[in-house]
């Protein structure tokens, strides 16, 4: 036990490290975002693999120019799908929210194991305490970038993210009509 307690102090502390130890810029943009929610019918055969439709984000974004300069643009990136903001929508200083939807077309397939199958056995299905709700992590990585300037200088920000996405398993029209009987 206490080894394990020694090398988990270890960790957090070259986790502070590492942080303490990149640049300046990295505490000047950060973005969130709750995992996309995507409703999957219950389907008769089991699948391996899924393709997702367009996903739906709701990013917040929290950005912090150094004084005497202002932000200009910010610049999101994920997969192939790019959004800007300009310096206008960029001057309150409270976190922005931006909306952002990216094409299932953009987005590889994803691997769920028997998820949401009517005849999946035992051993396929999920073990999360829900087998209705199945959340996939770092299925996107998301880039931004932040332009700060003054008349006589500019720095650039960058920030990067892994996003999640959600799935929720709802019952066929017939699944749900066999059930009232």
């Amino acid at each position: 036990m206490g080894n394990h307690t020694s090398r988990s102090a270890l960790t957090i502390t070259l986790i502070l490290l590492g942080d303490a130890a990149l640049s300046e810029n990295t505490h000047e943009l950060t973005i969130a975002s709750n995992p996309a929610i995507v409703e999957i019918e219950t389907r008769q055969e089991s699948r391996e693999f899924i393709q997702l439709p367009t996903l739906r984000f709701e990013l917040e974004i929290q950005r912090n120019c150094p004084a005497g300069l202002m932000p200009t643009n910010l610049s999101i990136s994920v997969a192939d799908t790019r959004r800007t903001m300009s310096a206008e929508k960029l001057t309150t200083s409270a976190p922005l929210t931006m909306p952002l939807s990216i094409p299932g077309a953009q987005i590889a397939p994803i691997a769920i194991a028997g998820f949401c199958a009517a005849n999946a056995s035992e051993s396929d299905r999920n073990s999360s305490e829900d087998d209705e709700i199945l959340l996939i992590e770092d299925v996107l990585s998301l880039q931004a970038s932040l332009l700060c300037a003054s008349d006589t200088e500019s720095q650039i920000y960058y920030a990067s993210t892994a996003i999640d996405v959600q799935l929720h398993c709802t019952p066929t029209a017939a699944d749900a009509r066999s059930a009232e009987n």
